[in-house]
């Protein structure tokens, strides 16, 4: 009568070592998955630009200050979705030459002569050449896929010397009568003892030059390539200057 307990609790204990056997070996068992390693961060790059600067500078006849139209054309290894921003640098401008044409007029209405004698001096006005502070980190216009665009490099915004922010003997000119849309600069006043009376002036021509150039493409966790421009001179006049030039 004993002996058939005995099989039964037997045959349960076998059965408990099977199940636990079982057990211990699924628990056991690591699945490991071989995932790609991520992909590194690749820097963007700067295809080429245009125009190409040349030697002897640039004339531009205006009556603003615009400048010349800089195009950067970028890429990037990882998808042009990875360009954060296209940027542009100027160290410093130097101004070179300068010519102020004054108010001739007799009636009380602003008039400026073009002929050789009517100038005014400057050099208590702006000693020259003088250095002018550039621009840091002025960010281009995305034209088209991989295309920025900086449309007055040099001009209005991005690195024009505005000379009324470092001379002296210099100010603003309040309400006139006459035109003043015959130079690129004023009218201002200019003030003894850079003139000997007070006498309204205009900016008719600016030789200036762009040290220090350059663009910086950015991708979107801070790698970048960067493009150093040449130097480069930019002569801005008025047609009426550019005629009366001997």
């Amino acid at each position: 009568m004993s002996a058939r307990p005995r099989v039964l609790l037997g045959s349960i204990a076998t059965i408990l070592l099977v199940v636990l056997a079982v057990g211990c070996d699924k628990e056991d068992k690591i699945v490991v998955e071989n995932f790609p390693p991520s992909q590194e961060n690749r820097p963007p790059l700067i295809v080429t630009y245009s125009p190409t600067f040349p030697s002897g500078g640039i004339e531009i006849t205006t009556l603003s200050p615009r400048g010349v139209d800089l195009q950067v054309l970028v890429g990037d290894p990882d998808g042009l979705d990875d360009i954060s921003a296209v940027t542009l640098d100027i160290d410093s401008v130097i101004v070179k030459r300068i010519i102020l044409r004054p108010d001739t007029s007799s009636s009380g209405c602003l008039r400026f002569s073009y002929f050789p004698t009517d100038t005014v001096e400057t050099q208590l006005i702006l000693p020259l050449p003088t250095t002018f502070p550039g621009i840091k980190l002025k960010q281009l216009a995305k034209s088209s896929s991989g295309l920025y665009v900086a449309s007055t490099f040099g001009g209005s915004g991005f690195g024009f010397p505005y000379i009324l922010d470092e001379a002296t003997n210099l100010v603003n000119l309040g309400g006139y009568c006459g035109s003043g849309s015959v130079g690129f600069g004023g009218p201002w006043m200019a003030l003894p003892p850079a003139v000997p009376t007070e006498t309204e002036v205009v900016l008719t021509y600016l030789d200036a030059e762009y040290i220090g150039g350059r663009v910086t493409v950015w991708d979107k966790v801070g790698a970048n390539a960067v493009l150093q421009l040449p130097n480069l001179e930019i002569v801005y006049t008025t047609l009426e200057e550019k005629n009366a030039a001997p």
